[in-house]
């Protein structure tokens, strides 16, 4: 399984980084969503922060199965479903598209919460059914 991330270069023009210089940036990321894992290096030191408060739930639909070709399931009607049971509102669409495997990722407080409403619907739809479910932060 590849790793993927992001990367987010923030330019200070003081020369001095004061601990609320960062816990403002930290602040700011994390009312934007960002997952635990995440930190801050300070390149001219090399020094890691860890932040981020979200833990993130991927649900992989496996187009494997010969009811679940892409034609036949409806990838925005999962994404409203989730978000309506998880209570998340995406501002984004996150989500990876493979040669046979559709992943939607979402992020909130509790993957625990979000595994167990998200498992009850999947598993009500026969065309869901086999989605595989991973915890991604």
């Amino acid at each position: 399984m590849k790793l993927f991330f992001c990367d987010i270069h923030v330019k200070l023009y003081d020369e001095k980084i004061t601990k609320n210089m960062l816990e403002d940036i930290m602040s700011f990321l994390e009312n934007c969503g960002a997952p635990k894992g995440s930190k801050i290096i300070i390149e001219k030191t090399h020094q890691e922060i860890p932040f981020g408060k979200n833990e993130g739930i991927a649900i992989y639909l496996d187009g494997q199965n010969p009811a679940e070709k892409e034609e036949e399931y409806n990838v925005d009607f999962v994404q409203s479903e989730i978000s309506k049971r998880t209570n998340i509102s995406q501002s984004t669409e996150r989500y990876w598209k493979g040669n046979s495997t559709t992943g939607l990722y979402f992020y909130g407080q509790s993957f625990e919460k979000m595994n167990s409403e998200v498992s009850h619907f999947m598993k009500a739809h026969p065309l869901y059914k086999s989605a595989r479910i991973a915890q991604i932060a």
